[in-house]
């Protein structure tokens, strides 16, 4: 979505082994961390909306990272999660911007391409 007028909503769902209540998280329950340097271009804003301090969950968890103007890398340092796994949505960008995740096992060729 480009245009200032509109509004999206996503919605990710797990499933669940133990009942919580439903809660409403807004950017004012959230305390944004502030990380990565201009220097290697991943100096970034991470907003974590659905972690224990603010929100009992079962199994989800979620953010939103806000990269600072110039910046490139949101998951710099590299890292891998043995245990879970990572979705990234880009919104908000440039008509002329594109991203690519390269994603697989380190020894091998990544398994797709995103574009």
């Amino acid at each position: 979505m480009r245009r200032a007028d509109r509004r999206s909503f996503i919605t990710t769902a797990r499933p669940a082994h133990t009942a919580y209540p439903t809660k409403k998280v807004s950017p004012a329950d959230v305390a944004p961390v502030t990380l990565g340097d201009n220097l290697t271009s991943n100096r970034r804003t991470i907003n974590k909306y659905f972690v224990p301090d603010v929100l009992e969950t079962c199994q989800l968890s979620m953010g939103l990272t806000e990269l600072a103007p110039g910046n490139l890398w949101n998951t710099m340092p590299c890292h891998t999660h043995e245990r879970r796994m990572e979705v990234y949505l880009y919104f908000n960008m440039e008509e002329d911007s594109c991203v690519f995740h390269m994603m697989g096992a380190a020894s091998g060729n990544p398994s797709y391409c995103d574009a």
